[in-house]
């Protein structure tokens, strides 16, 4: 059974993170999530999904969390 993994956000660090976690893509699925949209090469893989929203009842092994810690402002 695959492994999932929740990336949320996906700026440089969570590309970072992507890209360890691809080492291991033949067993885990994992899932970003961003307030913007994520490149279309990267969503090429299989095993990368991109979610619009966070639902509750979503249940992964692990979650990372790579937002930053500043407010975004308009």
């Amino acid at each position: 059974m695959k492994k999932k993994i929740l990336i949320i956000g996906f700026g440089r660090i969570g590309f970072y993170h992507l890209q360890a976690l691809e080492r291991f893509k033949s067993n885990i699925l994992i899932y970003i999530y961003d307030i913007k949209n994520i490149n279309k090469k990267i969503l090429q893989n299989k095993n990368i999904i991109s979610l619009k929203n966070l639902k509750v009842n979503q249940n992964f092994d692990l979650v990372i969390i790579s937002t930053s810690s500043k407010p975004i402002s308009n």
